[in-house]
């Protein structure tokens, strides 16, 4: 009996096998069709063609999406046959036979549409040369509604639009409200049809080449691990392909883009640079176009901004006369304004506010740590740019003439020569030509200011502040109204 029983049974269950699969076929057929509409290849299909320009992608990813096509094709008709129902024995029983039938496509289609997706994951990134780029990235600041940015932003746009202007300056002294301009105008060109691209890059004064190259390969979303030259051409030839606007923010020193990657300007139709740099020296070097200076606020403009810093607390009474003189040491320069105001903010505390009003106008006694850890050290930059000791003696010495005093270039130049900071010069006339240079050279990293009279320059308030406690080697009374000499224990006090 065994001899015949086992035999049978072995034959039971290599029949039961494709009979169990049939089975499961039609057992599962609802809960897999389910499966089949929950399935996200299609949603990844989408989110391809998202990425490539035109929906032609090629390489790869064309061949994917044409196997996800044809799989649509079929859940489609799958659908459609699962909606129809099919019965026999004129539609009393469901016909089993299609059923299974029907089962099995839908395991089938379910299991080529995971490995679809499994592909999917394999060219992710890689194989999407045309994936198109935002146009720009936005900074998300806070417009300021000062007259005197939206004349700076309208400035440059204007020059923008001229197509003989290429590369365009912006300059001026630190703190004064550059990089929130070029902010400004990266954020107004989202949806200008100007420029395919518009790219940001702070440069600042730790950057290198590769760090701007880095940079723009970021933004252009390609790969980082090639050599510099071999970046160079990389960024060469896709930046050729695109009418790009490229935005160098806090430049330094000159930069040289040809050795960045960037094509020559004259080359690509209506493609241009803005930069922004402390020193009208950098814009010369760069060869710009067209430069613009950003000058302070006025007197309404910068009392407005810090109203909206401050709060109407200054409006008060018993302390708008003291805001107002705290706003008149600031000197119309808005970072100072926003460090400043932003400290007193909703504060109706007189004595605080008269306690920092002192210190503004005593900056070589007083320790206002918001002056010191915020607006000095933007000072201190540029001070430091000044490479030669003597230029950087010279500056210091301006200090020591009265606030919103206007110094006479001459003058000042035979006092310095006098000092001794004006060096390898044989008479009064050598000296008096390279001390002007100097002062010039000052002007130009907006350390100095000129003068509605020729021949005359100033300095403003905050530099002299921050130029007061600079000074190693001079001793000054400052803001104290002084009418006669100080006895010698009036100086150590």
């Amino acid at each position: 009996m065994d001899m015949i029983i086992g035999p049978v049974l072995e034959i039971a269950k290599l029949a039961w096998g494709p009979i169990g699969r049939r089975i499961g076929y039609i057992k599962n057929l609802k809960k897999n069709m389910k499966e089949l509409d929950k399935h996200d290849l299609f949603a990844a299909r989408d989110d391809v063609l998202d990425k490539i320009n035109s929906n032609k992608p090629n390489g790869v990813c064309n061949k994917w999406l044409e196997n996800v096509k044809q799989i649509e094709v079929e859940v489609n008709a799958i659908r459609e046959e699962f909606k129809e129902d099919k019965k026999c024995l004129i539609g009393w029983c469901p016909n089993i036979y299609s059923r299974m039938k029907l089962g099995k496509r839908v395991e089938d289609i379910i299991k080529e549409m995971t490995d679809q997706s499994k592909k999917r994951l394999e060219f992710d990134g890689k194989e999407l040369p045309d994936a198109p780029l935002e146009k720009v990235l936005l900074q998300n600041v806070e417009s300021n509604s000062l007259t005197a940015t939206e004349r700076t932003l309208k400035e440059i746009l204007m020059f923008i639009e001229d197509d003989n202007t290429k590369m365009i300056g912006v300059w001026g002294m630190g703190g004064v409200g550059k990089t929130t301009t070029m902010k400004l105008l990266n954020d107004r060109l989202e949806g200008s049809p100007t420029f395919e691209i518009v790219i940001w890059v702070t440069v600042s004064k730790a950057r290198n080449r590769r760090n701007v190259q880095n940079a723009i390969v970021e933004r252009l979303k390609f790969t980082k691990s090639e050599s510099d030259d071999q970046l160079k051409a990389s960024i060469c030839k896709a930046l050729r392909r695109k009418k790009f606007l490229l935005l160098l923010d806090d430049v330094w020193e000159m930069i040289d883009l040809s050795n960045v990657g960037i094509p020559p300007l004259n080359q690509v139709d209506g493609c241009k640079v803005v930069l922004t740099t402390r020193s009208l020296k950098v814009c010369r070097q760069m060869k710009t176009n067209k430069d613009v200076k950003v000058e302070t606020l006025s007197k309404d403009e910068a009392w407005n901004l810090f109203i909206k810093s401050v709060g109407d607390v200054a409006m008060t009474s018993n302390i708008k006369q003291l805001a107002e003189g705290i706003v008149k040491e600031c000197g119309g320069l808005p970072l100072a304004i926003n460090v400043v105001g932003s400290s007193l903010r909703n504060n109706d505390d007189v004595v605080v506010w008269r306690n920092t009003l002192r210190e503004l106008q005593s900056p070589t006694t007083s320790e206002n740590e918001d002056m010191e850890e915020k607006v000095f050290p933007c000072l201190r930059s540029s001070y430091e740019l000044l490479k030669d000791d003597s230029k950087k003696k010279l500056f210091l010495y301006c200090s020591l003439y009265p606030e919103d005093y206007e110094i006479f270039i001459n003058d000042l130049v035979e006092y310095c020569w006098l000092e001794g900071y004006i060096h390898g010069v044989r008479s009064i006339e050598d000296a008096r030509d390279k001390g002007h240079c100097m002062v010039i050279g000052l002007v130009d990293t907006a350390l100095l200011e000129r003068c509605r009279r020729k021949g005359y320059v100033k300095m403003h308030d905050i530099v002299r502040d921050f130029a007061l406690r600079e000074a190693p080697g001079f001793l000054v009374k400052a803001g104290m109204n002084i009418n006669h000499p100080l006895e010698e224990k009036e100086w150590l006090q």
